[in-house]
């Protein structure tokens, strides 16, 4: 549905009139309204108290009737009362000046519809449920931090470091890490690139690649899921699988320091590397060899001297393994 706004010289309408399910446009017989009825062929119906049809607003770059004046910068722009807008998309100035789209309609290609469901909101061009869209929670372009789920239009504490077996137990944009790298019965993650992205449940740490994720935050390993401990990661503490349980799944080449359930992967030498793995002396880490036990389903990756899959069954339900990069996709 959409309603056509006039513009009435000296002063501008501010009543909306609901007549039917149609478009409405004035001035018109009903006095000082400002709307008419659009006939159903799509002609012009708008008749002044003279009984003549004023000029439709065409967005020309003279003087309009609704004040507007110059042309528009961009392509495809139309000038409605002062500015420039785009009438294929303009919910207040649909398919020409001064035709607004009302209820639940949207303007899409210069016509009111609403192509949502009920249980839908027309948002940046998609529809979405704003009851569980992270990136329109509650309402459009209301967005929770990376580390937030949205549950029933409000942001709420996120999943990281819960159980996962793929990144849609995580909730809008989550990552699960799986658990054939060593992150038993996955762990729910977000990317981020700041403390703030992870929505005050956890901490963002860099990982081995650069790559910077959520990780859940604790005082002690009683707040960490069973098979995970509390560890001081700079400048926090987050809760990271124990190596204790699983040392080669869970370190890999690094080495386990099991009196503080914690891997060592900055090495001096090869001693303090896991067997069968070296100490790289310009970077000072350890890196796996075709020696390493990396655990099961997984194997080292000369090339980066980091442990990767070796089998589809590492990677989890849904995932298959590229055994060149030992990455699961």
């Amino acid at each position: 549905m959409s309603l056509r706004f006039a513009t009435l010289g000296h002063f501008a309408c501010g009543l909306i009139l609901f007549l039917g399910t149609g478009c409405l446009e004035g001035p018109d017989a009903f006095g000082d309204t400002g709307f008419a009825p659009r006939d159903g062929a799509g002609g012009d119906s708008r008749v002044g108290d003279s009984g003549t049809v004023p000029p439709r607003d065409t967005g020309s770059t003279s003087a309009t009737h609704d004040g507007g004046v110059g042309s528009c910068p961009g392509t495809g722009l139309t000038r409605c009362a002062g500015e420039c807008v785009d009438t294929r998309t303009d919910d207040r100035n649909c398919g020409e000046c001064n035709v607004l789209c009302i209820g639940r309609d949207h303007c899409i290609a210069g016509s009111c519809s609403n192509p949502c469901a009920a249980s839908e909101t027309f948002c940046g061009g998609v529809c979405v449920d704003v009851r569980n869209d992270v990136a329109n929670c509650g309402a459009c372009g209301a967005r929770c931090g990376a580390g937030e789920s949205c549950l029933n239009g409000s942001c709420a504490a996120g999943r990281t470091g819960a159980a996962c077996i793929n990144n849609a137990d995580c909730g809008g944009e989550g990552l699960c890490l799986l658990s054939g790298f060593g992150w038993s019965g996955g762990y729910c993650s977000f990317r981020c690139t700041s403390d703030a992205d992870c929505g005050g449940s956890g901490w963002c740490m860099a990982d081995a690649s650069g790559t910077r994720l959520c990780l859940r935050g604790c005082t002690d390993s009683t707040a960490c899921r069973s098979g995970y401990s509390c560890q001081p990661l700079a400048p926090a503490n987050v809760c990271v699988p124990s190596c204790s349980a699983d040392p080669a799944l869970a370190c890999g080449p690094g080495r386990c320091i099991e009196s503080i359930d914690r891997c060592n992967s900055a090495c001096g030498d090869d001693s303090n590397c896991s067997t069968g793995s070296r100490c790289d002396t310009a970077t000072m880490q350890c890196r796996c060899t075709a020696m390493t036990d990396c655990g099961s389903g997984m194997a080292c990756i000369v090339s980066t001297g980091r442990c990767g899959c070796a089998t589809d069954s590492a990677c989890g339900s849904g995932h298959t393994c590229d055994r060149t990069t030992g990455r699961c996709r």
